[in-house]
């Protein structure tokens, strides 16, 4: 039984250490421009729950890189690493919005996605160029957004005052 029990505890240690190979491999594949190998070896480590996996296929499908470029399924994926938690994925999603790739274009919802991950740099650059594409009513509709954001998370209350809508 002790034996089952220490088997069991290095098949547990063992996991992680492989799936950090597994993100290790897909990403120089990546860096290297092999993207279909990337491809590959990010929809594997996606399906196991990656949410950087799930950015990156994002990434490769918006792009064009290892795959057909598709930007619906693109911002799919990234809804999928944004759902989450992953911060770059709300900008990858917020962008998807702003420019209509894949995704009808909405400026208050691309507000809404650069908003949930501001505190990325990437984000609050990205709130600030917004701004000035957002008509007087689109300005008031973010407001009230971020006003109701900011009850379910305190901490986002804080730029409101910063972007001046």
């Amino acid at each position: 039984m002790r034996k089952i029990v220490l088997g069991l505890a290095l098949l547990g240690l063992l996991f992680p250490a492989v799936a950090h190979a597994d993100l290790a491999s897909a990403e120089g594949a990546y860096d290297r421009g092999d993207f279909h190998a990337a491809f590959e070896g990010f929809q594997s480590l996606a399906e196991q729950g990656s949410g950087f996996a799930k950015n990156r296929l994002g990434e490769l499908y918006r792009d064009g890189k290892g795959t057909d470029q598709n930007y619906e399924e693109a911002a799919a994926w990234f809804r999928k690493a944004a759902d989450d938690g992953f911060l770059r994925a709300y900008w990858n999603l917020g962008r998807m919005y702003e420019e209509g790739l894949g995704l009808e274009q909405d400026y208050v919802l691309a507000f809404k996605w650069y908003y949930l991950g501001r505190t990325s740099t990437q984000n609050a650059l990205a709130l600030r160029q917004l701004k000035s594409k957002l008509s007087p009513v689109q300005k008031a509709e973010t407001k009230n957004l971020a006003r109701d954001l900011a009850r379910y998370r305190p901490s986002f209350g804080g730029i409101l005052a910063g972007l001046r809508l």
